[in-house]
C-alpha cells in the first residue's frame, strides 16, 4: 500500500526530527481506518526513534499519539492517565500543548462519565485560552501602537522636512530681496552721483560762457 511505501521511504532515509512527524501522520491515518495493529507498530517505531533522539517535543508527540490510540480503543482510563502525565511534565510556558491536552482530557473524562473532571479540565482550558487571547490582543495592540507611532513619526519628519525646505526657500528669497534692494540702492546712488556731476559740468560751462559774454560786452563798449 501507499502507507507501506511511505514507511519504507522513512526507514531508508535520514529525515532527522521530521521522521517522528511523518510517522505520527501515518499512524493517524491508520487510526482513522481503525487499523490498530499498524497504528501500534507505528507507535513502536516512534518510541525507538524517541529513545535515540531525546527531545521534549518528541516525547510529547509520542505520549499524545499513544493516548489517541488508547482513546480509539476505548481504553479511556489509560488515555486519561497519559494526558495527566503530559500536564504534570509540560512546562507552563507551553500553552499550546497544555491547551490541546486539557481539551483531550476533558473529552476522555466525559466519555468515562467523570463529568466533574471533565468540567475542571474544560474550566482550565477556558481560563488558559482567555489568558492566551488577552495576551494575543495585548501584543496586537502594542504592534498597532508601534505601527501608529512609527507612521506618525514619519509624517512628523516629512512635515518637519517640508517646513525646513520652506524656511530655506524663504530665507533665500529674503536674502535675494535684500541683495536686490542694495543693488537698486547702489544704482540710484550712482545715477544721483552722475546727475550731480553732469549738473556741475553744465554749471561750469554756463559760468564760462557767461564770463566770455561779459568780456565780449566790455570789449565792445
Amino acid at each position: 500500500s501507499h502507507l507501506n511505501m511511505a514507511l519504507d521511504i522513512i526507514d531508508n532515509n535520514d529525515l532527522g526530527i521530521l521522521k517522528s512527524d511523518a510517522l505520527i501522520l501515518i499512524g493517524n491515518v491508520y487510526l482513522s481506518q481503525g487499523d490498530f495493529e499498524n497504528a501500534d507498530q507505528t507507535l513502536e517505531k516512534i518510541q525507538v526513534f524517541a529513545n535515540e533522539n531525546p527531545d521534549p517535543n518528541l516525547l510529547y508527540n509520542l505520549i499524545s499519539f499513544q493516548s489517541q490510540i488508547l482513546s480509539e480503543k476505548k481504553e479511556y482510563r489509560k488515555a486519561l492517565k497519559l494526558y495527566r502525565q503530559i500536564l504534570s511534565q509540560t512546562d507552563t510556558a507551553r500553552v499550546d500543548i497544555r491547551l490541546s491536552t486539557y481539551q483531550n482530557a476533558q473529552e476522555v473524562s466525559s466519555l468515562l462519565g467523570d463529568y466533574k473532571s471533565a468540567y475542571n479540565y474544560l474550566a482550565k482550558y477556558n481560563e488558559l485560552k482567555k489568558v492566551l487571547d488577552e495576551d494575543s490582543k495585548r501584543q496586537k495592540t502594542e504592534y498597532l501602537k508601534v505601527k501608529y507611532d512609527s507612521e506618525r513619526m514619519q509624517k512628523d519628519n516629512q512635515l518637519m522636512s517640508s517646513e525646513l525646505r520652506r524656511n530655506a526657500i524663504q530665507k533665500q528669497l529674503l536674502i535675494g530681496g535684500i541683495v536686490a534692494l542694495f543693488t537698486l540702492f547702489g544704482l540710484v546712488l550712482l545715477l544721483l552721483y552722475q546727475k550731480r556731476k553732469y549738473n556741475q559740468v553744465l554749471e561750469d560751462e554756463v559760468s564760462k560762457r557767461t564770463s566770455k559774454l561779459e568780456l565780449s560786452n566790455i570789449e565792445l563798449n
